[in-house]
């Protein structure tokens, strides 16, 4: 889901801006291979991690 908009303004107008999603993983295996994955994607850092009905979330941010 798209979760933040960072906007960077320059000279009186619009500069930059970029879009941060948030990228979840649910996967029943605690040592799902994807985790690595997903970290090698550029602009894409790990954020958290929690279990829920006994499945494992992994919580990314991921910078377009």
């Amino acid at each position: 889901k798209l979760s933040n908009i960072q906007t960077r303004f320059a000279n009186n107008s619009l500069y930059l801006h970029k879009k941060r999603y948030t990228v979840t993983l649910i996967d029943r295996n605690p040592d799902s291979l994807l985790t690595v994955s997903l970290l090698s994607i550029p602009l894409c850092t790990f954020d958290r991690f929690y279990v829920s009905n006994n499945l494992n979330h992994y919580v990314y941010s991921l910078y377009f």
